[in-house]
């Protein structure tokens, strides 16, 4: 078991530095990015968000789960090769239609979003931002299937520090604002789009079969609507919150969730690791149910951990960071970071439909939990503004895991051994220090700071008395083999190299 924890944790941990990276880069834009963007630049950009999310959800025709599926059958090379090249190919007619689609419906598109003239501009570059996200999917999946972490996390951080680079041109120095954004995100997305099918696509002869085009169509096609209430869930709370309360509480939000979504580059890192680790156990069940329980227990504690900093970090950071306008937007931070948190567990509960292959009931449990988020965010939007939006956004996310699992007990998937003492131990601590994150004995910055650094000794102290001492010898063994200096100079180090093989 200890070397399966090891396997699953280098996975985690070299994805893991790429999206801390990442996001590291984009939280020093923050200051920069706030002082020449309003909150109601930043509720446009949040809009302009959701449409893009929904193009991508749907044109993707459910190909990020079917091309897993169909690469790993039978374990053959040319059936790999095929999955690829036939998910490009479907996908770049779907992309076609999204282009024609959404530019020729500029107008209404924008009025739909904005429920106002005069943003139809931006839906064009956002349309084709979106496409070559789209096409990008394959080309980024076959490096994690084939375990090239640390090509995946170059190329991811280069990308981004590119992109970065064109937005500081287009909204700093030429003063563009919004439309800075959105053109420098767009460019990004192309960027982005080279490096991976230059990295992927290399060596790799084109094989198009109809056979597989029907197994990725068959399995993913039931997993659009899937998607689209992952949308409404995660996304569609800001459109409540703007038509309610306006673009200013909305940019609010933005900026909130933003922060708050660093937590979800982690725990992607976790999710891209889990996919091909649980499905190596298709045929060691038994097994499984032992592992997959400790599994659990380990990511409650840790990702629970690191969550749980958002909401004791997030007052001293978003005040640090930002001007006044924007410093109640620390209420969302930690709420923002658990939505991604349950996110990942709900991964954590997936194997067992993924075993017996009825992945298509993943759309009725993720229906049933946007039913709930909507209705939570009419409840509480009009009462709370931006802090009900994130509620409605954390309590969506958690139905989702409750009735997976659920589900899956009742279907009896697989009887996962779950270590429930200690994640009620956990639960306990989790509840009783996030609470406490939103008191506010005083507004001043020291204070703030010194609130923030005493909760975090007594969430350590907490978490030190939780863990047995094989854990701990084992969470020091991790550190010191992956998480130094040497590994971050081997990723920076290995830059020359991978552009010099694209």
């Amino acid at each position: 078991m200890r070397a399966q924890f090891k396997r699953l944790s280098k996975g985690t941990v070299i994805y893991g530095l790429g999206g801390i990276l990442n996001r590291f880069i984009g939280l020093l834009m923050l200051p920069l990015f706030t002082s020449y963007l309003t909150p109601a630049d930043y509720g446009v950009s949040s809009i302009l968000g959701l449409v893009s999310f929904i193009m991508t959800s749907v044109f993707t025709l459910g190909f990020g789960v079917s091309i897993g599926v169909s690469y790993y059958e039978g374990d053959n090379p040319q059936r790999k090769t095929a999955a690829i090249w036939t998910a490009s190919f479907f996908l770049l007619l779907s992309v076609l239609l999204m282009l024609g689609l959404g530019i020729g419906f500029a107008q209404p598109i924008s009025r739909l979003a904005f429920q106002l003239d005069g943003y139809s501009k931006f839906i064009t570059p956002t349309t084709i931002g979106a496409a070559f996200t789209i096409l990008t999917t394959p080309f980024i999946l076959r490096l994690q299937f084939e375990e090239r972490a640390k090509l995946f996390v170059l190329l991811t951080a280069v990308s981004t520090v590119i992109s970065i680079s064109i937005n500081i041109i287009f909204v700093v120095a030429l003063k563009w604002g919004v439309w800075g954004v959105v053109l420098g995100g767009m460019i990004g997305q192309i960027i982005s789009f080279l490096f991976y099918f230059a990295a992927a696509a290399r060596k790799l002869p084109v094989k198009i079969e109809l056979a597989v085009a029907k197994e990725l169509l068959r399995l993913g096609l039931p997993m659009v609507p899937s998607f689209t209430f992952v949308f409404v869930i995660q996304q569609g709370n800001k459109y409540i919150l703007q038509m309610l309360r306006g673009l200013e509480e909305s940019g609010l939000y933005t900026v909130g969730f933003n922060l708050g979504l660093a937590l979800n580059y982690i725990v992607s890192a976790f999710q891209t690791a889990w996919y091909p680790f649980f499905m190596s156990f298709f045929e060691k069940r038994e097994e499984a149910r032992a592992l997959f329980g400790r599994v659990a227990t380990y990511y409650c504690i840790g990702f629970g951990t690191l969550n749980l900093m958002f909401y004791l970090a997030a007052r001293p950071v978003v005040m640090i960071l930002t001007r006044a306008a924007f410093h109640e937007a620390y209420q969302v931070v930690g709420l923002s970071a658990t939505s991604s948190f349950f996110f990942g567990l709900f991964s954590l509960i997936l194997p067992g439909m993924y075993f017996a292959k009825e992945v298509k009931f993943v759309a009725l449990i993720q229906g049933a939990s946007a039913l709930i988020s909507v209705g939570v965010n009419l409840l509480l939007i009009p009462r709370l503004g931006f802090v009900g939006a994130a509620l409605g956004l954390a309590i969506g996310s958690f139905s989702m895991v409750v009735f997976t699992f659920l589900f899956s007990r009742l279907r009896n998937y697989l009887n996962v051994a779950y270590e429930w003492p200690r994640l009620f131990s956990f639960s306990v601590i989790y509840l009783t220090l996030a609470a406490v994150s939103f008191v506010r004995p005083s507004d001043a910055l020291p204070f703030v700071i010194l609130q923030s650094a005493l909760l975090t000794l007594m969430l350590i102290g907490a978490i030190f008395f939780l863990l047995t001492k094989e854990e701990k010898l084992f969470i020091k063994e991790i550190k010191e083999t992956y998480l130094n200096w040497n590994t971050l100079r081997t990723l920076i180090g290995s830059t020359r190299n991978v552009f010099n093989n694209l």
